[in-house]
C-alpha cells in the first residue's frame, strides 16, 4: 500500500509554560537584557529510541533575527533520560537543571518555538517533517507569560472517550480452525473497527503491535502501518496467501525470523496501536506514543471483539521557563 500524507489531528494535548521576566527594572528605564536561557521540564514525554532525537527550535517574528537568513533557528538537540525526564545531550550526557544557556536568539524576538524528531546521526541542517510539539511565544513584558506546546492534532483530546474495536480472526488463508492467529481492526461483521481513529498530520502515521511473550522471550510484532480505518495497511508479510478483508490488521501465520509462528494469541497478550515518525531509523520497535491500547488480562476468543482506549499516560506534558542572561 502506498503510505500517503495527512494534515491533521489525533490524540494527543500537550501543555508546555513559559515564563519570562519584566525588562523594566522599577525605574522607568528599559535596558536591554538578552533572554537567552530555557529550562525545560517533562512530565509524560517519553524518551525517544536509539536513532532518534528530539530537536528545539525558534522561529522568529517577522523582520527579527534577519541574519538567520530562515524560518528557523536550532537550538538543541537532546533525548530524555528512561530513568526520569532528565533532558540530555546528543552523547548522553545529562543537561544540568534542564537549562539550556546561551542559546544563538533572544526570546524576545522568537515568535514561536517547536519540536521535531530527527535522525541522531548527522546533524539536521532544517527541520525534518515531523513535528512533536510547537509553542506560541508571547510578548515578553511585565508579569506572567505562558505559552503552551500541543502536539498539532488536537482531535486526539475528543476522542479519549471513544471506542474502537478489533477482532481475532485469520481471514488469509483456507484454514477455518486458527482464527486466534490474527487481529485485524474491524469488527465481527466485517465492518469498520477503528471508527474513532482521527487523521494525523504529515510526517505522523499509525501502526499496530501485538506483544506476546512465549518461552521466556517478548515478541513485539508489527501488524503494519496505516493512515486511514479502513483499507489496507502497507505491510502484509506474515499473512496467508488469500486477499485480505479490506481492514489493517496481519495474520501472523509466516515467520520473518525466529517468531513462533503461526501464531496463536492466548490471555496476557496485548495489541496496541502507536503514532509513528515518517523518518523511523528503528522500524521493528514501537515509537512511545501509544494511542490505544488492549485492556489487561486480554482473553481473546475467535471473532469476539475488544474496546481500545486511548492510553492517556503517553501524551506529551513539559514545562518551560524563558530567563535572562546572567
Amino acid at each position: 500500500m502506498i503510505r500517503k500524507s495527512l494534515w491533521v489531528c489525533v490524540v494527543c494535548l500537550v501543555g508546555l509554560g513559559l515564563w519570562a521576566c519584566s525588562k523594566d527594572k522599577g525605574n522607568g528605564s528599559t535596558p536591554t537584557i538578552t533572554y537567552d536561557r530555557l529550562t525545560l521540564e517533562f512530565f509524560s514525554a517519553a524518551p525517544l529510541p536509539s536513532g532518534m532525537l528530539y530537536q528545539l527550535w525558534a522561529s522568529p517574528k517577522p523582520g527579527h533575527l534577519a541574519a538567520s537568513g530562515s524560518n528557523w533557528v536550532s537550538l538543541a538537540r537532546f533525548n530524555l533520560r528512561t530513568s526520569d525526564t532528565t533532558m540530555v545531550d546528543a552523547n548522553g550526557v545529562p543537561i544540568a537543571g534542564n537549562l539550556l544557556t546561551g542559546l544563538p536568539v533572544d526570546f524576545v524576538d522568537v515568535d514561536s518555538l517547536f519540536v521535531t524528531v530527527e535522525r541522531a546521526t548527522g546533524d539536521a541542517v532544517g527541520p525534518s517533517g515531523t513535528l512533536y510539539l510547537r509553542a506560541k511565544v508571547p510578548d515578553i513584558g511585565a508579569g506572567l507569560r505562558i505559552a503552551a506546546f500541543t502536539f498539532p492534532a488536537p482531535q486526539i483530546v475528543a476522542a479519549q472517550d471513544s471506542i474502537s474495536q478489533f477482532t481475532f480472526v485469520s481471514p488469509t488463508d483456507n484454514i477455518s480452525n486458527n482464527e486466534l492467529s490474527g487481529v485485524w481492526f474491524m469488527t465481527p461483521s466485517f465492518t469498520e473497527g477503528l471508527f474513532s481513529l482521527q487523521p494525523l498530520p504529515s510526517g505522523w502515521d499509525y501502526e499496530g503491535w501485538a506483544t506476546v511473550q512465549r518461552g521466556g522471550h517478548t515478541y513485539v510484532l508489527s501488524t503494519g502501518r496505516l493512515d486511514t480505518p479502513s483499507g489496507n495497511d502497507e505491510s502484509a508479510v506474515h499473512s496467508g496467501p488469500q486477499p485480505p478483508p479490506g481492514y489493517p490488521g496481519e495474520d501472523f501465520l509466516n515467520p520473518s525470523g525466529t517468531e513462533p509462528f503461526p501464531l496463536v494469541f492466548a490471555s496476557g497478550d496485548q495489541i496496541k496501536i502507536t503514532v509513528e515518525p515518517d523518518q523511523d531509523p528503528d522500524s521493528a520497535a514501537p515509537f512511545p506514543f501509544v494511542v490505544y491500547t488492549s485492556p489487561t488480562g486480554l482473553v481473546p476468543d475467535t471473532l469476539q471483539p475488544f474496546r481500545l482506549r486511548p492510553h492517556p499516560e503517553s501524551i506529551p506534558i513539559a514545562q518551560g521557563v524563558v530567563s535572562k542572561s546572567e
